[in-house]
This record gives structure tokens, C-alpha cells and sequence, in this order.
């Protein structure tokens, strides 16, 4: 297994897309090798926390790189980019935000390496803010937080509108707290100014 892992370091230190050598050298990694990682994802990628950083960084470019050959059998949400990204994350913020950002702008699935669509979409666009890894990663968040904050309040808009259409059906809300919930919702909707 550690020879493997040497050799998907070594495709990563040249990540270069037109070199047979490289082609070559992936095609030595035999398909268990990936399997083996599958199978042990959630603790098979920890060597990666004590790695020196630029043989980390080595390896995720690696991976990425046979994936693009299609040597890894796991694409798209199944990547194993993914589950060593997972391990990277427990490393400096520096050093893994570093790395985040060069996934991000080299890889070309949506999946990685954040395993959601919406969290990479969020570090595309606090790229195209920053080119600081770290901001990058804290603008990123602040998207994600302000995403939920939205869906929480637009949960909580259709529960209250939901009561109301019980209400219109001669239903008695739950409770006192409800009632004046949905009165502040009627009332924002009426557009009245706060009489609080």
C-alpha cells in the first residue's frame, strides 16, 4: 500500500495532463489499491494529517490526476479526493484552505472536495473575492450561514402561513405564542410598521 501511495505522490509532484511518464506510472496503481481506501475511508486517508504538507498536497494532486485518468473507479460524489480532503481538514487552516482553493480551481468535479455541490459553489464565488485561501474559507462560510439563515426563515414563514390557513378554516392555534407569531407574520406581509 505504501508504495502506492509513493507513487500517487509522484503523479502529483508533476501533474502535468500531456505526460505519458505519468499516464504510465498510474496505471501501475492496481484498481485494489482504490479499493482498499473505499473500503477504509474514514480512517484509511489519516496518514495525510502527519504528512509533510507538500507530500499531502502531493497526494490529493495525485488522486486527482488518476481520477482525470480514470484510474480511480470512484468519480463524482463517490471520489476518494473527497475522503482524503476530510483527513487534510484536520490539518493548519492555512494548509488546508491552501489546498481547498487548488481543488478547487484544478478539479473539475462539482462533488470535490467538499462532497456538496452548494459548499464548492460557495468557494467559487469567494474566489472570484479573494485569492487568499483563508478568506476564501471565511467568506465561503459566511455564504453557507447566510444560506441557512435564509432557509430557516422561509421554514419558518411556511409553518406560520400554514397555521394561518388552519386559522381561515375556523382552527384554534396551539398555543399564545403561535397566535402572535402569525399576527407579526399577517403583519409584515400588510407591510404595518413595528407597533411594539
Amino acid at each position: 500500500m505504501k508504495q502506492h501511495t509513493q507513487t500517487i505522490i509522484a503523479i502529483g509532484r508533476s501533474f502535468d495532463p500531456d505526460d505519458d511518464q505519468t499516464l504510465a506510472l498510474a496505471r501501475t496503481i492496481p484498481c485494489t489499491y482504490f479499493q482498499n481506501l473505499a473500503e477504509g475511508r474514514f480512517n484509511e486517508f489519516d496518514f495525510l494529517v502527519d504528512l509533510p504538507f507538500g507530500d499531502a498536497f502531493d497526494f490529493i494532486k495525485g488522486m486527482v490526476r488518476c481520477e482525470e485518468l480514470r484510474i480511480s473507479p470512484y468519480p463524482g460524489s463517490t471520489s476518494l479526493v473527497i475522503w482524503a480532503f476530510n483527513a487534510i481538514r484536520r490539518r493548519p487552516m492555512d494548509e488546508w484552505t491552501k489546498i481547498a482553493v487548488w481543488i478547487v480551481q484544478n478539479h473539475d468535479n462539482p462533488y470535490s472536495p467538499f462532497n456538496f455541490r452548494r459548499t464548492r459553489d460557495d468557494w467559487e464565488v469567494a474566489l472570484r473575492e479573494s485569492d487568499n485561501p483563508i478568506e476564501v474559507a471565511t467568506r465561503a462560510d459566511e455564504i453557507e450561514q447566510s444560506y441557512q439563515a435564509k432557509k430557516h426563515a422561509t421554514a419558518h414563514r411556511q409553518a406560520v402561513r400554514e397555521r394561518i390557513d388552519k386559522l381561515n378554516k375556523g382552527e384554534v392555534p396551539e398555543s399564545a405564542e403561535i397566535r402572535q407569531r402569525m399576527i407579526e407574520e399577517l403583519e409584515r406581509e400588510a407591510g404595518w410598521p413595528d407597533h411594539r
